[in-house]
């Protein structure tokens, strides 16, 4: 992970914060920045998968199935 995706999952699971709170505590305020933050959480998670092998990444870039 980068940074800012270290950032972001540290911050919810490491600081137990609902996501709301924290895209808020990195500034995110709007519908917008919202549903961007979430996305990065989420593509952080599975990235950290693929890393410890819980998830597989298929052949185009995204975790497969």
């Amino acid at each position: 992970l980068g940074r800012t995706d270290y950032s972001v999952v540290y911050t919810v699971l490491g600081l137990r914060r609902m996501l709301r709170e924290a895209a808020e505590i990195h500034g995110y305020s709007t519908a917008r920045e919202f549903d961007y933050f979430s996305r990065r959480f989420k593509e952080s998670l599975e990235s950290l998968a693929v890393l410890w092998g819980f998830a597989q990444r298929s052949t185009n870039g995204r975790r497969a199935g």
